[in-house]
C-alpha cells in the first residue's frame, strides 16, 4: 500500500484529549496511515464517501454520532471532535411485534406500515407457511419504489432492466455445490434476502420478510450437439431476464454442465430491488468465509428494517421540499444528451457499451488535484459528466441523475447491512468559465444534497418546474468504489476468486436510462463504462468525451 502520510499539508499535532485519541485511532484504521495529527485533512489522506460510512459506524460503536455534512465541513480531527454527539440509547424506530411463534398477525404488530386486518388476512392465507413464516412487513424505500414501477411495466417476454445476471464457471460440480450452499447460508442470515415485494390486493406496495425460503436451482436444457457457452450467454441476454418478485428469494439460479470440458456453470440472477453494489461484495465475502469454515465468526447482521424505519421515523419531507423546490423550481427544461429522452426502457433495448481504463498518468493527476483542492475525485467526475451532458444537449446547465450511496445518514448498521440503500437524485450544475469555481460549485452541490439523499425522485419531480409528462433527466452517473478483482463480475469480467474456485464469464448491470456512465474507483486507477441506448451514437465516443473533459 502507498504511504499516504506525506500527503498531509500540516505539521503533526498529537491528540489532546480522549475523544481526539479515539477519533485518531478510527482514522488510522480506516485510512491505513500510522501517524495522523489533529489538523490533518481526512480527504487529503485518501478519505471518501464510503469511508465516511465506516467512520460513522466506528463512532457509533463507541457511543458517538455525527452528521455526514459535518465531516465534509470539518475534515480534521480537531474540528470534527467538536461536532460529535452522544448516540441516544432509545431507538426512535418501533420494534417488530411479530414474534417467532406468532400464528396470527394484527396491525399493531407491524408499526412501520399501515395495513388493515383484511390485508393481513390475505398475506397469512397466501404465503407458504402462513403467519408462522412471516418475519416482518414494511414499505419500500424510495429507489425501491422506482425500480418496482419499472418491474410492473416489464414482462417475461421483454425482460426487466433491473434483473442482473452473472455467468459463473466452476472446475467441479462439488465446487459449484459448495458455492450454492454458501449462498443459502447467507440468505438465511439476512432479512433482505428473504424478502419479496407485493402490491396486488393492497393499498400500497409492501415488502414481506419470510423466515424460511427455498433457493431453487433450475437445470438448463441445452443442445449438447452445439457449443455450450453461446447458449448460456443467450440465456442471460436482456430479453430473457425477468423474475416474479412476489416470490422470495429474489435470487434465481440455473445450472448446466459441460462434462467433456470439465466446466460446471451457474447463472446467478438477482433483482436490484434487494441489493446494491456494496451488498454484492458483502455476499461474496460471507460465502468465502463460509466455504473456508469461518462462517461462525461472522457477526450477527443488522436488519434492513432499521434503514426503512429510519427513513419513516426520522426523515423530513418538508425539508427536502424546501431544498429541491428552491433548487429546481425554476428549471422547466431538461438536458437530454443527443435528444435521448426515453427513460422507460424495458431492458430489451439494444445497448452500445464501451469500457476504458484511464491512463495511470490521468488517474494520478485526478487524485493529486482532488487532494490539493480538498475534495473527493467523485467531484471531478461529476463536474466532467456535467460538461459532457451540457455540451451534448446544447445547454448552459446540466441536469443529470446521480446515484447517492444512501448509507451516509448513520442508520444503525448501514455500513455492513445488505439491501438497497442507494437512491437516484437529480444534480443541477451551471457551467462556469472558471474551472475552480465550477468544481467548487459541484463540491458544494453534492455536499448540500447529502441530508436529502433518501428523497423520492417522484417528489423531487413535483417540486421542480417541469410538467409531469416530462422526464427530469435521461443521463445517469454511477460513481462507485470497487475492488479490482470484484469476484461477482459486477465491475470486472474474466476474473477468478481463488477461495471459491469460480470464474466470472459474463454479467452486467443495467438501468432504464438511455445515457449512463459508470465510474469504477479502484483506489489508484479509474475505469469508465458508457452505456448508450441508441444505435446511432457510439458509446466509445461518449467515453472519449469524458477522457478529453477530464
Amino acid at each position: 500500500d502507498p504511504d499516504l502520510a506525506h500527503l498531509s499539508s500540516t505539521e503533526y499535532v498529537a491528540p489532546r484529549n480522549e475523544i481526539e485519541v479515539q477519533l485518531t485511532e478510527i482514522w488510522q484504521e480506516l485510512l491505513g496511515v500510522d501517524k495522523i495529527g489533529i489538523y490533518d485533512n481526512f480527504f487529503e489522506l485518501g478519505g471518501h464517501s464510503l469511508l465516511i460510512v465506516r467512520l460513522i459506524s466506528g463512532l457509533q460503536s463507541i457511543g458517538y454520532t455525527v452528521q455526514v455534512r459535518d465531516v465534509f465541513s470539518n475534515p480534521s480531527i480537531a474540528l470534527l471532535s467538536a461536532k460529535l454527539s452522544l448516540v441516544s440509547s432509545v431507538s426512535s424506530i418501533p420494534a417488530n411485534g411479530i414474534t417467532v411463534d406468532c400464528n396470527y398477525i394484527t396491525p399493531e404488530m407491524v408499526p412501520l406500515i399501515s395495513l388493515s386486518q383484511e390485508e393481513l388476512e390475505i398475506l397469512m392465507d397466501t404465503i407458504s407457511g402462513g403467519a408462522l413464516n412471516i418475519e416482518d412487513i414494511y414499505p419500500l424505500a424510495p429507489l425501491q419504489e422506482g425500480i418496482y414501477f419499472h418491474h410492473l411495466m416489464s414482462n417475461p417476454t421483454q425482460g426487466d432492466p433491473y434483473v442482473t445476471p452473472s455467468l459463473l464457471s466452476f472446475p467441479s460440480a462439488a465446487k459449484r455445490s459448495q458455492f450454492i450452499e454458501g449462498l443459502e447460508f447467507v440468505i438465511n442470515r439476512h432479512d433482505v434476502l428473504r424478502t419479496c415485494v407485493l402490491s396486488r390486493g393492497f393499498t400500497q406496495n409492501i415488502q414481506l420478510v419470510l423466515r424460511e425460503v427455498v433457493l431453487a436451482v433450475e437445470d438448463l436444457l441445452l443442445d449438447i450437439s452445439k457449443e455450450i457457452l453461446p447458449q448460456l450467454e443467450q440465456a442471460i441476454s436482456p430479453e430473457n431476464l425477468w423474475m416474479d418478485v412476489s416470490k422470495a428469494p429474489l435470487l434465481r439460479l440455473q445450472k448446466a454442465d459441460d462434462i467433456e470440458k470439465e466446466e460446471y456453470y451457474l447463472i446467478v440472477n438477482y433483482h436490484h430491488l434487494v441489493l446494491d453494489h456494496v451488498g454484492l461484495e458483502k455476499i461474496i465475502e460471507e460465502i468465502s468465509m463460509y466455504v473456508s469454515g469461518q462462517g461462525d465468526q461472522l457477526l450477527s447482521p443488522d436488519l434492513y428494517r432499521n434503514f426503512i424505519g429510519d427513513i419513516i421515523c426520522n426523515y423530513s419531507l418538508a425539508a427536502s421540499e424546501d431544498y429541491f423546490g428552491s433548487l429546481l423550481g425554476e428549471i422547466d427544461e431538461p438536458t437530454y444528451p443527443f435528444g435521448l429522452s426515453n427513460t422507460l426502457g424495458d431492458g430489451s433495448t439494444k445497448i452500445d457499451s464501451s469500457k476504458v481504463m484511464l491512463s495511470s498518468e490521468l488517474s494520478s493527476s485526478i487524485r493529486s488535484i482532488s487532494s490539493k483542492l480538498q475534495m473527493s475525485p467523485a467531484v471531478l467526475f461529476h463536474a466532467a459528466f456535467g460538461l459532457v451532458v451540457s455540451r451534448c444537449s446544447n445547454s448552459e446547465y446540466a441536469l443529470f441523475g446521480s446515484l447517492f450511496s444512501g448509507r451516509l445518514q448513520g442508520s444503525e448498521g448501514s455500513a455492513s447491512s445488505l439491501g438497497l440503500f442507494i437512491n437516484t437524485l437529480p444534480v443541477l450544475l451551471y457551467i462556469e468559465d472558471s474551472v475552480v469555481d465550477y468544481l467548487t460549485q459541484t463540491k458544494e452541490r453534492l455536499r448540500d444534497m447529502l441530508p436529502y439523499e433518501q428523497t423520492p425522485l417522484s417528489s423531487v419531480h413535483q417540486w421542480s418546474g417541469m410538467s409531469n409528462d416530462v422526464h427530469m433527466f435521461s443521463a445517469l452517473l454511477n460513481y462507485r468504489h470497487s475492488a479490482v478483482d470484484d469476484p461477482f463480475g459486477v465491475t470486472s469480467e474474466n476474473t477468478t476468486d481463488f477461495d471459491l474456485g469460480l470464474e466470472v464469464l459474463a454479467g452486467e448491470e443495467r438501468t432504464n436510462y438511455p445515457f449512463t456512465l459508470d465510474v469504477d474507483d479502484y483506489g489508484d486507477d479509474f475505469r469508465l463504462i458508457a452505456k448508450i441506448a441508441d444505435v446511432e451514437i457510439d458509446a466509445i465516443r461518449v467515453v472519449a468525451y469524458m477522457e478529453e473533459t477530464l
